[in-house]
């Protein structure tokens, strides 16, 4: 349910209308979400292979930000215009998954835009850690 309300109200925060939080699903080119925000409404959970994405930058540790082309960039990705993705790390600096919202429209690079996104990619990553930490035990 946590998941579920951060992609949620990042949707509201940023403007994007879609928005999920996904993990590595078993190697590292691969991930699944965990909440995931389309156009107003919570959409089944996904899984995809990384490579030809813009996730594939962001599970690397950078920061990925296409503000126009993504569907140019990504065929795979088609009536996708922008993107912004970030790496959700745990306390030792491994990367466990990410957060992502993207539009049809633009998204331009906005101070505050990234700001926010990074608010709650903290908040995401320290929970993210924390269900780890709880499977491990």
């Amino acid at each position: 349910e946590f998941f579920r309300a951060l992609v949620r109200n990042l949707s509201r925060a940023t403007g994007a209308p879609n928005a999920f939080v996904a993990e590595f699903a078993g190697s590292g080119t691969r991930v699944r979400t965990l909440a995931y925000w389309r156009s107003g409404a919570f959409v089944p959970d996904a899984e995809w292979d990384l490579p030809g994405t813009p996730c594939e930058d962001v599970l690397r540790g950078d920061v990925c930000h296409h503000p126009t082309g993504v569907a140019e960039k990504f065929p795979s990705d088609p009536g996708v215009e922008s993107y912004l993705g970030v790496p959700l790390r745990e306390a030792g600096g491994a990367v466990l998954g990410h957060l992502a919202v993207f539009d049809d429209r633009p998204m331009p690079a906005e101070p505050r835009l990234l700001d926010t996104f990074h608010i709650f990619a903290a908040r995401a990553a320290a929970e993210l850690d924390r269900l780890r930490m709880d499977r491990m035990l």
